[in-house]
């Protein structure tokens, strides 16, 4: 037994020792101070990629909610199964707004009519003066030629005439009657194609001035032709065509696409239409303009295409007494001037030269008042006339009245004493604006008039040529042959202005602007970031959720406190 008790002694004193063997040391100082250290930097580690995380994360956001934009431009193929190219719309105004024959014809308006332009008084107490100052001027210049006896000739490529085309009535021409003339307009409705670019799909017209029926007083003798899309009321700029000249024109398409504004961009979606057919700034303008001198005069000059708010055309009255004032003082309203508070713009000017805003502001009415500055209205020439006239005395017919509403627009209600006219007073713009037009300043149209989100306009290449006397000879006689006139090719070189338009290019351009960082791109630079920094990814997310649902299931089944429940996912549990 006591062999047997030194043998279990032994045991036991050899597990103690292999016990005691596998006991760890204890740590050392170095120990402590290390893992102090490490635990230290990685807390500050974590800290400071979560730090620039959120900072990166609110950059991406603050770049995102600025929307920023940019500018793609590419190009779109014709229609292959039709091979159509669409012709743009060419509007072709005649400098000479009223023949000389026809005033011949009519003494009574050609004596008013020269009083007007010579700023003379005009007795309207006379029944046949009154009844010439209740017509408007469409009425008037709605008796000038049409384009039946403006258009010689027109053809399609080289040798097929128009006529031959099978467009019916007004698809290929028809009048256009303004306050500025009566003007023609080829292919105003949009169905007029081309079938191939250059020589052989381009028109031709050889368009009769009838230089013979200018007045005594006109200052340039020709054409004034205008191209744009067959939604759009007029183009951004005209090319004028002088008679013995010879105008070859090439066109190419382009579209303007614009974001619209919760998306970054200028435009509104909501603005499709207007009084002048599709809406785009200048379309805008003229309505702004026309509510400006309806409210002003109680009529506009000339009523637009779509009279949507039902505006009375002023007459010749009218115009001489408010009309053409009030068109004055809206064409040289502040916001048209140039602006100094632009600081990329006033860079611009001192690079320039410009001393200061207040000369270049000078130096712009000095050209509106002299008429240096190009305008396409040609009754913009009335209206600088009644600016260098002074003040009259106050008109026998009673005085306007102006009641500003909360909008800045008002109504203007003018006495009449004439059947069929309105207006029975007369004002002249001063150097100091008189308070009936004060509400002026709160015209702003480019506050109001955003860009459209989409335009189409055309670029133009236009070159001239002096006509020679054997290519005027052949018109002539084609011109004698068709109409049965009696042409040489000398009132050919005085009165005709050959224009010939086509395609230089099958393609539309389409001039896109487009979200340069959107909601797509800032979630793909947060998950780079959070990926990079702080290991997180969809998949991470979906574990700590899936982890959450299951600490809560299991909370609620052992019926755990709150404080155990946040215990559980800081200390990891004894199995």
């Amino acid at each position: 037994s006591g062999r047997k008790d030194d043998t279990i002694t032994i045991v036991e004193e050899e597990e103690r020792e292999k016990e005691k063997s596998l006991q760890p040391e204890s740590p050392s100082k170095c120990f402590y101070v290390v893992r102090l250290l490490w635990r230290a930097f990685y807390l500050s580690a974590w800290a400071a990629a979560a730090f620039y995380s959120i900072y990166n994360i609110s950059r991406f956001v603050g770049k995102f909610l600025d929307r920023p934009t940019q500018t793609v431009i590419s190009s779109e193929k014709p229609d292959e199964f039709t091979k159509r190219l669409f012709f743009p719309t060419i509007t072709i105004c005649n400098q000479n707004v009223l023949e000389q024959s026809f005033l011949d014809l009519n003494p009574a308006l050609k004596d008013v009519l020269n009083k007007l332009d010579n700023l003379e008084p005009v007795d309207w107490t006379d029944d046949t003066n009154a009844m010439i100052g209740s017509l408007t001027y469409s009425d008037i210049y709605a008796k000038s030629f049409g384009y039946k006896r403006a258009i010689d000739l027109c053809s399609f490529g080289t040798t097929m005439n128009c006529d031959e085309l099978g467009y019916h009535d007004g698809e290929l021409f028809t009048n256009v009657v303004s306050a500025s003339g009566k003007c023609y307009a080829f292919n105003p409705l949009g169905k007029v194609f081309s079938k191939s670019t250059g020589v052989d799909g381009e028109y031709k017209f050889l368009v009769n001035t009838h230089t013979e029926e200018y007045q005594e007083n006109a200052s340039d003798v020709g054409y004034s032709v205008i191209l744009h899309h067959y939604t759009n009321f007029r183009g951004d700029g005209s090319i004028f065509m002088s008679p013995g000249y010879k105008y070859r024109v090439g066109i190419k398409h382009k579209i303007r696409k614009e974001l619209p504004i919760e998306l970054g961009g200028k435009c509104d979606p909501n603005l499709t239409t207007s009084s002048y057919l599709a809406y785009d700034a200048s379309s805008c303008e003229y309505e702004c303009r026309d509510k400006f001198i309806n409210d002003t005069c109680g009529c506009i000059i000339a009523a637009p295409p779509n009279n949507r708010y039902n505006y009375l055309t002023c007459s010749v009255r009218q115009m001489e007494d408010c009309g053409w004032t009030a068109w004055f003082y809206f064409l040289s309203r502040d916001e048209v001037l140039p602006k100094h508070d632009d600081q990329a713009e006033h860079e611009k000017r001192r690079k320039r030269g410009v001393r200061g805003f207040e000369e270049e502001t000078q130096r712009f009415k000095i050209e509106v008042l002299s008429g240096e500055e190009d305008s396409e209205d040609r009754y913009v020439r009335r209206v600088r006339q009644i600016s260098h006239i002074p003040p009259s005395p106050s008109p026998p017919g009673g005085t306007y009245s102006y009641e500003e509403s909360q909008t800045g627009h008002g109504s203007a209600s003018p006495p009449s004493t004439t059947p069929g006219v309105s207006s029975a007073t007369t004002f002249w713009p001063t150097s100091t604006p008189s308070p009936f037009f004060s509400h002026l300043k709160k015209v702003n149209c480019s506050r109001v008039c955003p860009p459209p989100c989409l335009k189409n306009y055309y670029e133009l290449m236009v070159s001239s040529s002096r006509m020679s006397e054997r290519a005027a000879r052949g018109l002539a006689a084609r011109v004698n042959r068709v109409k049965h006139t009696n042409y040489d090719a000398q009132h050919v070189l005085e009165n005709h202005v050959l224009m010939e338009f086509y395609l230089a290019d099958a393609f539309t351009e389409i001039i896109a602007s487009v979200e340069a960082y959107s909601l797509w791109h800032m979630f793909s630079d947060i998950g780079g970031v959070m990926g990079l920094f702080l290991g997180a990814s969809i998949f991470s997310f979906f574990a700590f959720f899936k982890a959450t649902a299951i600490r809560i299931y299991k909370n609620k089944k052992e019926q755990k406190t709150v404080k155990d429940f946040l215990r559980s996912f800081l200390v990891k549990e004894d199995k």
